[in-house]
C-alpha cells in the first residue's frame, strides 16, 4: 500500500468537545461523505496530528481525535452502504502514531501547555508525555500483531490489515527519545531489536538516529562514550552510515554535558569541536551531501562554545557564525536562522561584563532584522534584553521599553516576534539592574517596570510568581527605604497573594523590599516578633498557582 496524503479536503472537527464521548451528534464530525478515498482520510488525520504538535492546543485531545477517526474507518463505522468500503492504510496508521508522538514532545517540552481540559474525561486516561508515547507503542504493537495473524490466514491475505513499516517504528522511537522518560533508551533499543528480528523489516538510519537522540537527551554519565560506540557501529555498517543529523545530536549532547559539568566545559567544547571537524573532513573527502554540515550543525556547535561562558569561547562562536554566513552564497539552505542569531546573542549575554558586549548584541540584532531570509521570533530579542540587564551600560530600562515597542511593531507582520512571558521578565530585569546613579533615572525605571506589567496584562499574559519576584526586586533597588517603598512593595505582595502566586520566592523578595514591621503584619501568623518567617506554613491559597 502506498503511503500518500491528499491535498486539502473538507473541514475537520478540532473542537475540544468530543461528541462521541458526550453522546451528542456533531454535524462537523468527519464521515464517509467527507472522504472520496484514503487520501482525504489521511489528510484529515494529518490535520489533527499537526494540531497535536501545537502547544497552544489541547494536544492530548487532538491525538485522541486522530486515533478515533482512524479507528472509526478501521472498524467500518465511518463507511455507509452507498460507497465502497474505505480502509485506512499504512499512512493512516503512521499519521496516528505521529499525532501521539507530537503530543509526547509538547508535553515533554512545554509543561505549561493547555493540556488539562480532558482530565475529568474517563475516556482519555492519558496525562503525561510517557503515557502519550506508551499509547503510540501500544497501537504499533497491536497493529503488528493483527497483521501477523492476518498473514497466517490464507483467505484474508492481509488485504484488510495495513502493515506496519519501518517508519511506524521510527515514529515511536523518536517519540520515546524526546519524551524525557528514564526508560527512553531501553524502549528504543527494544524496538530496534524487534526490527532486527523481523522477517520483513530492518532498522535504518532514522532508527539509529532516534537511539542517538535518546542517549543525547538522557542524564546518563556515560552517554558520550555510548554515543561514540553507536557512531562507530554505524560507520561499520554500509546501510547505516551516520550523517550530519547524527552529528547534530551528538553535539547537542556535549552542549548539555557542559551545563551539567561546568568545570569540564572547555575540555568538552574542544572534544565537540574535534568531532565537528571530523564531520567536515568526511564531507571534504567524500563529497557526499549526507556528511555536509547544515545550519543546525553549525548552530549546535556554536551553542557548545556559547555555554563555555568565556570571551575566548564567544569569539569561537563568532568564527563559526561567520563560517556559516559565508556558506549561504553557495548553499541556499546553509544560512543563519533565528536560532543561530539567538545562540550568538546568548554567547555575548553570558559575558555581558565584557566591554562592548551590549553594543555587539545590538549589531547582531540589527543584522538579523535586516536579513529578509530569517524568520524572526521573540527569542533573539529576549536574549538581547538579558545581555543588557547583565551589562555595565546606562539606560537599561529605556532600552527594555524601546525593545518591547519595536517587537510589537514587527509583530504586526510577524506574530512570532510578539513578546512572551520570558521577554517581559528579561525587560523587568533590565529595570531592576540599572547602574545609573541619578535618582531621576531610578524613578523612570520604576515607572517603566509598572508599564511593563500593564503591557503584559493588555497582551493577555498572566503574571506568575517569577513576575512578582522581579517586580519586588525593582521596588527594592529603585526606591529608597521609607513609606513609599513600603506601600508599593505591600501592594505588589498583596496582588501576588490574591493571585495565588505568593510562594517562598515572592515572600523573600517582599522581605527585601519592605521594612520588617510591614512584612510581619502582612504575613500574620507566619512571622514572629524576631522577624523570622516560617515558610513551611505558607497557606496553600497563597501559592496555589505558583510554578
Amino acid at each position: 500500500m502506498k503511503a500518500t496524503v491528499a491535498p486539502s479536503t473538507g473541514e475537520v472537527n478540532s473542537s475540544s468537545d468530543d461528541p462521541q464521548r458526550k453522546g451528542k451528534k456533531n454535524k462537523r464530525s468527519p464521515s464517509k461523505k467527507n472522504f472520496k478515498d484514503s487520501y482525504g482520510l489521511n489528510e484529515a488525520i494529518n490535520k489533527l496530528a499537526d494540531q497535536a504538535s501545537d502547544s497552544r492546543q489541547p494536544v492530548i485531545r487532538r491525538a485522541m481525535a486522530a486515533e478515533d477517526l482512524w479507528k472509526e474507518f478501521l472498524t467500518g463505522q465511518g463507511n455507509d452502504e452507498s460507497n465502497n468500503k474505505l480502509c485506512p492504510d499504512t499512512v493512516s496508521l503512521n499519521t496516528v502514531l505521529k499525532a501521539w508522538g507530537k503530543a509526547t514532545q509538547v508535553l515533554a517540552d512545554h509543561h505549561g501547555a493547555r493540556n488539562h481540559d480532558h482530565l475529568l474525561d474517563p475516556a482519555i486516561p492519558i496525562y503525561t508525555a510517557r503515557e502519550c508515547v506508551t499509547r503510540a507503542q501500544d497501537i504499533l504493537v497491536e497493529q503488528e500483531n493483527l497483521y501477523n495473524i492476518a498473514a497466517e490466514d490464507e483467505e484474508n491475505a492481509t488485504g484488510d490489515v495495513a502493515p506496519t513499516d519501518v517508519n511506524s517504528y521510527n515514529t515511536v522511537m523518536d517519540a520515546w527519545a524526546k519524551s524525557g522518560s528514564d526508560e527512553a533508551i531501553d524502549r528504543v533499543e527494544d524496538l530496534i531489536r524487534r526490527l532486527q528480528k523481523s522477517a520483513r523489516l530492518s532498522p535504518d538510519l532514522r532508527s539509529y538516529n532516534a537511539l542517538v537522540d535518546a542517549y543525547a537527551l538522557s542524564g546518563r554519565a556515560d552517554r558520550l562514550e555510548k554515543l561514540d560506540r553507536i557512531w562507530d557501529h554505524m560507520e561499520e555498517n554500509p546501510d547505516l552510515q551516520p550523517c550530519s543529523r547524527t552529528m547534530n545530536s551528538i553535539l547537542h549532547a556535549y552542549s548539555l554535558m557542559i551545563k551539567e559539568s561546568p568545570k569540564q566545559r572547555e575540555q568538552l567544547a574542544n572534544e565537540a569541536t574535534t568531532k565537528f571537524e571530523r564531520l567536515k573532513q568526511r564531507h571534504a573527502e567524500t563529497g557526499l551531501p549526507d556528511y555536509e554540515p547544515d545550519v543546525m550543525s553549525y548552530t549546535t556547535a556554536m551553542d557548545v562554545w556559547a555555554r563555555v561562558g568565556t570571551l575566548e569561547g564567544t569569539l569561537k562562536v563568532e568564527a563559526l557564525f561567520e563560517e556559516l554566513k559565508a556558506m549561504q552564497s553557495t548553499k541556499q539552505n546553509s544560512r543563519p536562522n533565528a536560532y543561530s542569531y539567538t545562540v550568538l546573542i546568548t554567547a555575548w549575554s553570558r559575558i555581558a561584563w565584557a566591554e562592548g558586549a551590549p553594543q555587539r548584541v545590538d549589531e547582531i540584532l540589527e543584522t538579523m532584522i535586516s536579513d529578509k531570509g530569517v524568520q524572526l521570533s521573540s527569542r533573539p530579542f529576549t536574549a538581547a534584553l538579558r545581555c543588557w540587564s547583565r551589562g555595565k551600560t546606562n539606560g537599561k530600562a529605556v532600552y527594555a521599553l524601546n525593545t518591547l515597542k519595536r517587537m510589537k511593531e514587527i509583530a504586526k507582520d510577524e506574530p512570532s516576534v510578539t513578546p512572551n512571558l520570558q521577554t517581559y521578565h528579561a525587560a523587568l530585569e533590565c529595570c531592576s539592574k540599572i547602574i545609573d546613579v541619578e535618582l531621576s533615572q531610578h524613578t523612570i525605571a520604576l515607572k517603566i517596570a509598572f508599564a511593563i506589567l500593564q503591557s503584559m496584562a493588555k497582551d493577555g499574559i498572566e503574571a506568575n510568581n517569577m513576575t512578582y519576584n522581579k517586580l519586588l526586586k525593582c521596588v527594592e533597588t529603585l526606591l529608597p527605604a521609607g513609606d513609599e517603598r513600603n506601600k508599593i512593595a505591600l501592594a505588589a505582595f498583596e496582588k501576588a497573594r490574591t493571585a495565588g502566586m505568593a510562594d517562598f520566592s515572592v515572600i523573600k523578595a517582599f522581605q527585601k523590599g519592605a521594612d520588617v514591621q510591614v512584612v510581619l503584619k502582612a504575613v500574620g501568623e507566619l512571622g514572629d516578633h524576631n522577624g523570622y518567617i516560617d515558610f513551611s506554613r505558607i497557606p496553600h491559597a497563597w501559592k496555589k498557582n505558583a510554578r
